[in-house]
């Protein structure tokens, strides 16, 4: 549902940019339908990143980062 509000949105957004008079190819138009369907990259940070943190190394196990 979600992604077909996001492509509704982005083909009203052409349709006023093609009335105002704003050129776009149908090439464009189909390389930007592409990216959206792209798959986004997530970048995760696992919860136990402090047993390599060298300030905890330096003053030791009650030290509490962040």
């Amino acid at each position: 549902m979600k992604a077909r509000l996001c492509k509704a949105m982005v083909c009203i957004g052409l349709a006023l940019g093609s009335i105002m008079g704003m050129p776009m190819t149908p090439d464009q138009i189909a390389e930007l339908l592409n990216l959206m369907d792209q798959p986004k990259i997530v970048m995760t940070i696992p919860k136990d990143d402090d047993k390599d943190d060298p300030l905890k190394k330096l003053l030791g196990p009650n030290f509490k980062s962040g």
